[in-house]
């Protein structure tokens, strides 16, 4: 069924205005089928957020070269990779909590 220019304005103006609504006995079968419209978060510690982020294939990538830069005398370099490794997984680990935290208060 073919609707007119008109009619599809006018349905989009209703749905606009919230004009339109369902039965009480629609909500409570969508409720029964779908649950509640809620978001629910777990917000990790920031330990937790870091002790995850050390797991993660490209910080253990990072361990794995660093293992190698020492066992080739490399102590340097191999001191400066695990800083900055380091301190990035802890920034990032830091803003996933904040995140978190600030999307778990939305909702």
């Amino acid at each position: 069924s073919e609707s007119t220019p008109n009619e599809t304005d006018d349905t989009e103006d209703a749905v606009l205005r919230h004009d339109i609504s369902i039965s009480e006995e629609e909500s409570a079968s969508r409720l029964n089928i779908y649950g509640e419209n809620v978001l629910r978060l777990r917000v990790r510690t920031i330990a937790r957020q870091f002790a995850e982020q050390l797991l993660h294939p490209f910080f253990l990538f990072q361990i794995l070269s660093v293992i190698l830069w020492i066992a080739e005398k490399y102590f340097f370099y191999a001191i400066m990779i695990l800083i900055t490794s380091l301190v990035s997984a802890l920034l990032e680990a830091n803003e996933i909590h904040q995140n978190s935290t600030r999307l778990a208060r939305l909702a």
